[in-house]
């Protein structure tokens, strides 16, 4: 009897143990190459020099300022968009080969510039084209992009092998902690849940064996699944936050002065922020019903329809009908939501033309 009683509670302990590690998301611990990170202001009360920094880092978070290359710029937001949809869909193959391929090219653009064959040996190149590729790749606009690539390899999915050779150690420059430790190509959800199946395995195996020991006792019935989903998932803040920054980057855009609109990088300027608002709404509007049903098209619907949304879409409207753009302009993400929005618009002028 006393064997009986440790082995129960032994089990017990057990599948307690591996349920909560599986519902905590299987957390692990792993080295990472970047140390603690030290703060390097030092600055006093009322110095000028903390508004400065103040100003530099809300610039990072809140803006698409950049250097104003249009070859660097169309990377960096190729970058910026390809890593927000991978951390939304890190188990959608075309995701994946878009995230693969503008990191690529963000990285080979750095390298470029450095001009490094073997960036591991450093110290035997210019240091002055090192400083310079630095300065190209940190304005806030390469903050962002940084942010979003370090967020969507967390995802996991993507490992080193999946970049050509020659590039890999200046693509780990970019990729954040993600790519450098514990690297697996399968996607965080997909091992989540087979994580969860093989435990939930293991538990059913001891509990059947507990059950036989016991005579086959009546097995308790398993906590009914919540009806109502809140639509979103638990990083939903940082979406809300994105949401805000691109509502304000777009309205910025649809304010232009008419001139700066046609031509130059005015006119790069114009049709990236289209396309980088209504990319990101439209790839929300399809991932958040694939991934929570109809609870997610519900509020990710509600969530699209603010008043300042409702500007954004009149101001597209206006610029479309006034002949600022053709859908033939915007990729083809930001294409289907915008040629439903002015699918009852008539062209009146050629602006641009």
């Amino acid at each position: 009897m006393s064997r009986f009683i440790l082995l129960t509670c032994m089990a017990f302990l057990s599948a307690f143990v591996g349920i909560s590690w599986a519902l905590r998301g299987f957390p692990t611990y792993s080295f990472s190459p970047i140390g603690e990170l030290r703060p390097t202001l030092t600055a006093t009360f009322g110095d000028e020099s903390s508004k400065a920094h103040a100003r530099k880092i809300w610039e990072a978070e809140h803006t698409t300022m950049s250097d104003k290359d249009p070859k660097l710029d169309a990377v960096r937001m190729d970058a910026l968009q390809a890593g927000t949809a991978y951390a939304m869909s890190p188990c959608d193959d075309t995701m994946k080969a878009n995230l693969i391929a503008a990191t690529t090219a963000y990285a080979r653009g750095y390298a470029e510039i450095y001009g490094c064959p073997n960036p591991a040996m450093g110290m035997f190149c210019s240091e002055k084209k090192r400083d310079q590729a630095n300065a190209a790749y940190s304005t806030p606009l390469d903050a962002r992009v940084k942010a979003a690539l370090a967020e969507a390899f967390e995802q996991k999915g993507v490992v080193k092998e999946d970049f050509p050779a020659d590039i890999r150690p200046t693509v780990l420059a970019f990729a954040g902690p993600g790519l450098w430790s514990d690297p697996s190509p399968v996607c965080l959800p997909r091992q989540q849940a087979t994580a969860s199946r093989i435990w939930f395995v293991v538990w059913a195996v001891v509990i059947w064996q507990i059950a036989a020991w016991a005579f086959a006792p009546e097995p308790e019935t398993r906590p009914p699944v919540p009806i109502n989903s809140p639509g979103y998932g638990t990083n939903e803040r940082y979406s809300v936050d994105g949401r805000v920054r691109q509502r304000e980057s777009a309205i910025a855009t649809l304010e232009r002065p008419y001139g700066a609109r046609c031509t130059g990088e005015g006119r790069k300027q114009f049709i990236s922020g289209l396309d980088e608002y209504y990319y990101q709404r439209q790839n929300q509007m399809e991932r958040y019903p694939e991934t929570f049903g109809k609870p997610g098209a519900d509020y990710i619907a509600t969530q699209w329809s603010t008043g300042e949304d409702r500007r954004i879409e009149r101001l597209t409207q206006e610029a479309y009908a006034q002949g600022y753009f053709t859908l033939a302009d915007l990729n083809s993400v930001a294409r289907k939501m915008v040629e439903t929005l002015v699918r009852n618009e008539r062209v009146t002028a050629k602006a641009c033309g």
